[in-house]
């Protein structure tokens, strides 16, 4: 199997594995072209290990197909391909980078496309398309793509698994982080209808954070959140009020400018009003705890993978800097603005 060959089932080989979820899917959207959702896997731990197939068995053998080097003979009903076991099973491992498992479906997508690929391979070469510059560039664009997917695959693989030392290290220095507050949250809608609130929209607004306050000094006094956010959406008359009660929140699921506010907080206190896109929200800290070290190694682990993967990463791409010629390519577009952390709905 020539190089060129494998490094194009590289490229399309998650697209084999996710149009095997639906086999009438997968074979229509090999014939026509339509790109194919990416769900790679691999095959060293598939889930119908076929035990009874021995390492050198053939498992897929093609009729009248040549090997390679000998395509451009006349053919010969004796002219055969024969693909072992061992051999389709190292094409999947080598190509697949995310190792998951391969179904049973997903094999037999793999295989049925590989032999369909090997067909007009023996085709193409016939019409002597391999010598032609466009095979050429083709190439030379899949060589630097697959490079690229493999130095990418060996840097998660370098950092997949993290020391005791590291994830003991990364704890304390981020103990915030793991702090976890019980929330209870009673907001006032911004956004009802100018009908449900008489008067201008500055006097709306005006009402909608009385209403606010109002609920703050309820929650002070010890009243219910549910029944204080009830009380409110019956009052603006705006529909069936949502729960209050938010279970543990981190400092992540808060605004910034809210964060150091609320979880300076002692249970049973209560936030001053906050203005978020939407409502006006007051918060009340039911209680607090900070998860243990033991219970946050995965997310840890996780965490420094992610940062430790991202680092190798910038470290190639920012060691050479393209310039683009703007006569050719033009102004430079603006790249989509980040979306900003989003507060509670």
């Amino acid at each position: 199997m020539g190089t060129s060959l494998i490094a194009f089932l590289f490229v399309t080989f998650a697209s084999l594995i996710a149009g095997a979820q639906s086999n009438a899917h997968a074979d229509s959207a090999r014939r026509t072209g339509a790109p194919i959702a990416e769900t790679p896997v691999v095959s060293n731990t598939t889930e119908f290990p076929e035990d009874s197939v021995g390492p050198d068995d053939p498992i897929i053998t093609l009729d009248g197909i040549c090997t390679p080097a000998g395509v451009a003979a006349k053919s010969a009903p004796s002219c055969k391909t024969i693909i072992t076991r061992l051999e389709f099973d190292r094409l999947v491992d080598s190509i697949n980078l995310a190792g998951k498992k391969v179904s049973m479906g997903a094999r037999q997508n793999i295989a049925k496309t590989y032999a369909e690929y090997l067909v007009y391979q023996q085709a193409a070469i016939k019409a002597g398309l391999d010598k032609t510059d466009r095979y050429a560039e083709i190439m030379r664009w899949v060589q630097a793509r697959v490079l690229t997917d493999v130095m990418r695959a060996h840097i998660a693989e370098q950092y997949h698994n993290q020391s005791a030392e590291d994830i003991a290290k990364y704890y304390r220095e981020h103990t915030k982080d793991f702090e976890r507050l019980h929330i209870a949250r009673v907001m006032v809608p911004r956004n009802v209808p100018l009908a449900m609130t008489a008067g201008s929209e500055g006097e709306k607004e005006v009402r909608l954070l009385t209403a606010a306050n109002e609920a703050r000094s309820r929650l002070l006094k010890g009243e219910d959140a549910e029944q204080v956010q009830k009380d409110i959406y019956n009052k603006l008359g705006i529909g069936a009020p949502p729960p209050t009660d938010l279970g543990q929140e981190g400092r992540k699921d808060f605004q910034t400018e809210e964060v150091t506010e609320v979880f300076s907080l002692k249970p049973g206190e209560v936030s001053k009003v906050e203005k978020e896109l939407a409502s006006y929200v007051v918060y009340k800290v039911v209680a607090r705890e900070t998860i243990s070290e033991q219970d946050a190694t995965k997310d840890i682990a996780r965490e420094l993978a992610r940062t430790r993967i991202e680092q190798a990463n910038r470290e190639i791409t920012d060691s050479v800097k393209p310039e683009y010629n703007g006569k050719y390519f033009g102004p430079p577009v603006a790249e989509p603005a980040e979306p900003g952390a989003p507060g509670h709905p």
